[in-house]
This record gives structure tokens, C-alpha cells and sequence, in this order.
């Protein structure tokens, strides 16, 4: 995987994880603190987000970071 399709992989991938769990975005964003509008961003890959941030994305899908970097990674 090239770096530079880091945030597009990271996009998909979290797409994926919050609909196989039934989740809106909306109230992902709640449960993670951070505005709807910006979890589509991130899902569209229209950004580079931080390490905590995709932390606290994975908190609030219940999913181990470590799971979801094995997941990106296949």
C-alpha cells in the first residue's frame, strides 16, 4: 500500500466498519465528540486525520485500532 492512499483506504474501511454495525454517522459523531459533517469529510478520504482521532473513531465503533490497522492492511 502507497502512503498516498492511506486516507482513501482509511475512508472505505470505516465506511464499511459503521454500516456492517448499523451506525449513522450521526450518531458515531456523538458518541465520538466530534461534529457529523466532519465524519463524512473523513469518509469521503477528503482528510488526513491523526492517529487520536482514528482512535477515537474506532472507540466509538467498538473496534480494536489494532484490528482496524490489520483490517487496512490486507
Amino acid at each position: 500500500m502507497l502512503i498516498t492512499d492511506l486516507p482513501e483506504k482509511t475512508a472505505k474501511l470505516l465506511n464499511l466498519i459503521r454500516r456492517e454495525k448499523k451506525i449513522s454517522q450521526e450518531k458515531l459523531a456523538l458518541k465520538c465528540g466530534i461534529d457529523r459533517k466532519y465524519v463524512n469529510i473523513i469518509e469521503k478520504g477528503n482528510s488526513n486525520i491523526s492517529i487520536g482521532m482514528l482512535n477515537k473513531l474506532c472507540n466509538g465503533l467498538e473496534v480494536e485500532i489494532s484490528d482496524f490497522f490489520t483490517k487496512l492492511g490486507k
